[in-house]
């Protein structure tokens, strides 16, 4: 599903976003040829463990969502140019971030009768029901993008796992009497190895999982929903972005104070995603 090839402050380039694009729609999840840095790792890292360290003992599975108040790494993370050029194409000219989450799993040993140890087969979006079919395909509303802090080489170290082109069948499609979720009409799932720093984008609707993490070392890693302004934050209530934020992490947290200006923009000072943009929005009042 495609290589790394720089870090993680070079945008695409237009051949790179078509070639994003026309993957997302076939298989529903992509490798994004970027990764987050040595640096920006060691930060985010040393966020993650810190609060997990706070929050419960360090030997069991942690999780903890709205993160861009919690440390400045994590606003970097949601900020990767590469991910907001990926996630405006798909998701539209508006977004936000409609939740973060980070998990911290150490080796199975220790957390193996944890709830949050391994993944279990799904798709996102609210249960028992699902986002909404559209002419029998499910409906892209959000946009979720996994940032993986250590290297992942395969399912011992709890890779995520997809089915391509899940996300273009409605949810009765499936046949869940079988061990894996496999689709009746797709294919057998995908392991998505990627490097530290590595960065995953997925459909709502493609199904996914992850194995329990049988290494030594913790599994450390971020997951950002980006969906459109009018969809609501799920991890957080009247969202307000402190004094101090950069244009972008305002945004992605708090939408817009005047969302006419999300929407239309006068000005492309007003517009902090402009330069990931593929093409300008149109000015308010523009035909």
């Amino acid at each position: 599903m495609g290589a790394v090839s720089g870090f993680h402050d070079r945008p695409l380039a237009p051949d790179e976003r078509e070639s994003l694009r026309d993957a997302f729609a076939r298989d529903g999840a992509v490798i994004v040829p970027r990764r987050a840095s040595p640096e920006l790792i060691a930060r985010a890292v040393a966020a993650i463990d810190r609060i997990a360290a706070a929050g419960e003992a360090s030997d069991r599975s942690f999780r903890a969502d709205d993160l861009l108040p919690r440390d400045p790494a994590f606003r970097d993370l949601a900020s990767i140019p590469a991910v907001l050029q990926l996630v405006l194409d798909l998701v539209g000219p508006t977004l936000h971030l409609a939740q973060s989450t980070l998990f911290r799993r150490p080796a199975v040993a220790a957390a193996a009768d944890d709830y949050r140890d391994a993944s279990p087969w799904h798709a996102d979006g609210p249960t028992p029901n699902h986002y909404p079919v559209v002419d029998g395909v499910p409906a892209l509303l959000v946009v979720k993008v996994g940032i993986f802090l250590g290297d992942v080489p395969d399912e011992d170290a709890g890779a995520l796992r997809v089915v391509p082109g899940s996300h273009r069948r409605a949810p009765g499609t499936w046949d869940l009497s079988v061990p894996t979720p496999l689709m009746r009409v797709a294919g057998p799932p995908r392991t998505l190895a990627v490097p530290a720093g590595g960065i995953i984008a997925f459909h709502n609707a493609v199904w996914h999982g992850a194995s329990s993490n049988r290494r030594s070392e913790p599994r450390r890693n971020v997951y950002l929903t980006y969906a459109p302004l009018w969809h609501r934050a799920v991890d957080r209530d009247q969202p307000r972005a402190p004094d101090g934020w950069d244009a972008v992490a305002r945004v992605l947290h708090a939408g817009a104070t005047r969302p006419e200006r999300a929407f239309f923009p006068t000005a492309d000072e007003l517009d902090p995603f402009a330069p990931w943009r593929a093409a300008p929005v149109p000015a308010h009042g523009a035909r």
